[in-house]
């Protein structure tokens, strides 16, 4: 795509202009279609300067100035490319109390650095044939060595303050003999990780307790499902269930609340790895297998396919699995099919035909002659006695 048309796609994407300068500064081309009456903030020829310097070559850059404004720089070849301004979103808009040029930037638009880096990216692409992920961009473009020296002076700060009132962290091997119980399943021993007795302390994680709790129960959520993958958790299901615990933390508006349920999903943790046959089977290729079939339970799963997609005949795979295992892989996959099906039973209203076209089975009936084999109860009989959310139940 000519970089022309990209300029215009880009502008009207981030509803920015975009400036062409020479590498002396020279403006030679503006791009933007927001008319005369919205045009944003004209840029002063000293920010245009410190803009030039910052982009190499063969890497973009991003500067954020005053309160959250943001440009990006992209260099091509004799060629300069300005983007900007947007003002970062979720950021307080500007109060207009540090002189009149806060009020030049009134039509600028409000935009997620993510959609901003996106623009910015697929500009320099065009310009320059390259590519730089987002994480490559952000780090290099807003990394800062002042910053690093804060980080170094306070952890100094901290060890010394630590050491005159004699109060270390607590000890590292409780946190291990802790994960330890969750990657393998040992509900008893993860009790008596918590009931442990120790000299040190949890450290401070934010200036306020709220915060600080939360943060401690994302550090302990997070350890907890890293433990649970490496005894046999599938990743995504870990995963997901992190991503779970960790939103109603932020929900929660009390210290107590929010570690007690940090508590709740390190058990949670160790109880989905006891349940796991042995731990569940190390091979990498099952564990691949399994991995497939949980982000294909929607669809009919085809062992063959399976198979493809691993590089393996049909028939090596499904020794393989149920050796490992010690179920089949057939069986395997309509059981997880089931065990998925239970959360729109107990959590939803959907009708039996709903939830059995969602898992692809073949019928209403298919599923529940399936679901009686793994479950001893009927779709309906299991909705009875465990639903939550649903309504009245299906007849």
């Amino acid at each position: 795509m000519e970089i022309q048309r990209v300029c215009h796609y880009v502008t009207g994407f981030l509803y920015a202009p975009i400036r062409v300068l020479d590498l002396e500064g020279n403006q030679t081309e503006v791009y933007w279609d927001g008319g005369a009456q919205q045009n944003p903030a004209q840029l002063e020829p000293e920010l245009c300067t410190a803009l030039l310097t910052l982009a190499q070559p063969l890497q973009p850059a991003l500067h954020v100035e005053g309160k959250g404004i943001l440009y990006g720089v992209v260099k091509a070849h004799r060629e300069a490319y300005l983007v900007g301004p947007c003002r970062l979103r979720d950021l307080p808009p500007a109060s207009g109390e540090e002189g009149g040029r806060e009020a030049d930037f009134r039509y600028v638009p409000e935009i997620s650095l993510e959609q901003f880096t996106n623009g910015v990216l697929m500009l320099y692409e065009s310009a320059t044939g390259q590519t730089v992920d987002p994480g490559s961009l952000w780090r290099d473009s807003f990394r800062s060595g002042d910053l690093l020296q804060h980080v170094d002076r306070r952890s100094h700060t901290i060890l010394f303050a630590n050491r005159e009132e004699e109060r270390p962290h607590n000890p590292y091997r409780q946190e291990r003999r802790e994960q330890n119980a969750i990657q393998t399943g040992d509900l008893a021993a993860l009790e008596e990780s918590f009931r442990e007795e120790y000299g040190g302390r949890v450290g401070t994680l934010a200036r306020t307790p709220l915060r600080h709790a939360r943060n401690l129960a994302i550090v302990l959520i997070t350890l907890a499902s890293r433990s649970a993958i490496a005894g046999g958790l599938l990743p995504e299901v870990a995963y997901s269930l992190s991503d779970a615990f960790i939103q109603q933390a932020e929900e929660l508006e009390s210290e107590g609340e929010v570690i007690a349920l940090a508590r709740q999903a390190e058990v949670e943790y160790c109880r989905r790895v006891a349940a796991l046959a042995g731990g569940g089977s190390r091979n990498p290729l099952v564990v691949h297998c399994k991995e497939l079939v949980f982000q294909k339970l929607h669809t009919k799963i085809e062992i063959q396919t399976l198979a493809e997609q691993l590089g393996v005949r049909a028939g090596s795979l499904s020794q393989l699995f149920n050796r490992e295992e010690g179920i089949t892989l057939r069986d395997y996959i309509s059981r997880e099919k089931v065990n998925a099906s239970k959360h729109r039973l107990i959590y939803t209203a959907d009708s039996f035909d709903d939830i059995a076209a969602t898992f692809a089975f073949a019928s209403q009936s298919h599923y529940g002659r399936v679901f009686k084999k793994w479950t001893g109860m009927t779709p309906g009989q299991y909705r009875a006695r465990y639903c939550r959310a649903a309504g009245e139940e299906d007849r």
